[in-house]
């Protein structure tokens, strides 16, 4: 009886130590630009076991991510965009700072059934056009892949004439870039525009598009191009070429800072490998805001001034 009642105390003291030690996993919330979500689901059972984190992402398109905390007054602990501007355009006072950390590059993809595909390889403005072509883009208003779609066009074919024909026959347009990949790996749509690193995460075939117009070299000036539309509230928004990027930043409303802080070097320094394994070409971090914001990082991230 003494026996049965001690292996009982054992197994209740036991259990206890597991719910004690689940309360104490402090929750990282994180919004996070769709593309990013191969990165986080890698490291997610990583950062619990080591840095005693519980990563809670929600992916969506950048702007987005941007608009739940500026407009909805959501908070997060930490913002992963796919466009470092952002942070300076959507929420400049929940985010004074950020960190440029990643390169991608824009590429078509080609989907599951797709017509046409050899003859993609040598024009691709041709094939896409093709009335019995279907294609997709991502919406530029929820996500810079959106826009960088936009862009790219435009780098093509400055008269902008290509770019008005894309937009005029595209058949499907959508919320973010996984939600584009879901598309051409399930066969639904031929072709889209998206980021190399979605190719190879989703395993969709693609047709590089050239160091020219592609976003993805340090070495090119894309500024040369620009292309406007209106914004959700019907405003005129204008966007010039750049380098593809990835940022992130801490938010003022952030709960949970200090894990906030563990996170990103924890990821940045230990887990940088992650960023290559999944399609991003890791760059040097650089850490652009105030100087009194950025001793944290000081460690690994260069300065590279204000905002």
């Amino acid at each position: 009886m003494h026996f049965i009642m001690s292996i009982a105390v054992i197994l209740t003291l036991a259990l206890s130590s597991v719910i004690n030690a689940n309360a104490d996993e402090s929750p990282l919330r994180i919004f996070l630009a769709a593309n990013f979500n191969p990165v986080i689901k890698t490291v997610k059972a990583d950062a619990q076991r080591d840095l005693g984190l519980a990563l809670m992402p929600e992916s969506s398109g950048s702007q987005v991510a941007c608009r739940k905390v500026a407009e909805l007054g959501r908070e997060c602990d930490v913002l992963i965009l796919a466009d470092p501007q952002l942070f300076t355009e959507l929420v400049p006072k929940q985010c004074p700072w950020r960190i440029t950390f990643g390169c991608d590059r824009m590429v078509l993809g080609v989907g599951r059934r797709a017509k046409r595909s050899d003859d993609a390889e040598k024009d691709w403005p041709a094939v896409i056009l093709d009335p019995a072509i279907t294609v997709g883009r991502v919406d530029e208003n929820l996500a810079p892949s959106g826009y960088r779609t936009l862009l790219l066009l435009k780098l093509k074919d400055s008269s902008g004439k290509l770019l008005a024909n894309v937009i005029k026959k595209t058949d499907r347009k959508c919320d973010d870039v996984a939600a584009l990949a879901a598309l051409l790996r399930n066969g639904d749509i031929e072709y889209g525009f998206l980021y190399r690193s979605a190719c190879l995460n989703y395993d969709i075939r693609f047709i590089e598009l050239g160091p020219a117009i592609n976003m993805g070299h340090s070495t090119v000036d894309y500024s040369t191009a620009t292309v406007s539309f209106k914004n959700t509230k019907n405003a005129d928004v204008t966007i010039k070429g750049s380098l593809i990027s990835y940022g992130l930043s801490i938010p003022s409303t952030a709960r949970n800072g200090e894990g906030a802080v563990r996170f990103i070097r924890y990821l940045l320094t230990k887990r940088a490998a992650v960023l290559t394994q999944c399609g991003i070409e890791a760059l040097k971090p650089k850490f652009h805001g105030p100087k009194d914001s950025f001793t944290p990082f000081a460690g690994f991230c260069d300065y590279a001034g204000d905002q």
